[in-house]
């Protein structure tokens, strides 16, 4: 489904300019992002769930976090959020013993 420029305008302003995903600024080059995927065969051009091609399924996303999301459901996808939490807390606790150590 490709977006008309007011479509996108509006979807643009669904976050107030900010992505849906991780509420950074949106760059130029943002992407309409489908909330619950289409799953897209790019050997044919089908899609796995065409009903899915409605303007509700679409949120605004920064590049990064719709490559990152990929063709995972919003659940799946804030569990790998979840996960990136997880390490880099890991890595600051890490960091901080170390420094206490020094």
């Amino acid at each position: 489904m490709k977006l008309t420029k007011q479509q996108r305008q509006a979807l643009h302003a669904k976050y107030d300019g900010r992505c849906a995903y991780c509420g950074d600024i949106l760059p130029d080059r943002w992407h309409a992002d489908h909330i619950e995927p289409i799953v897209r065969n790019w050997w044919n051009g089908t899609c796995e769930h065409p009903e899915r091609q409605t303007l509700a399924n679409f949120n605004p996303s920064c590049p990064s976090c719709n490559i990152i999301k990929s063709s995972q459901s919003l659940e799946a996808f804030r569990k790998v959020i979840a996960g990136f939490i997880t390490s880099l807390n890991r890595i600051v606790l890490n960091i901080n013993l170390l420094s206490v150590m020094d």
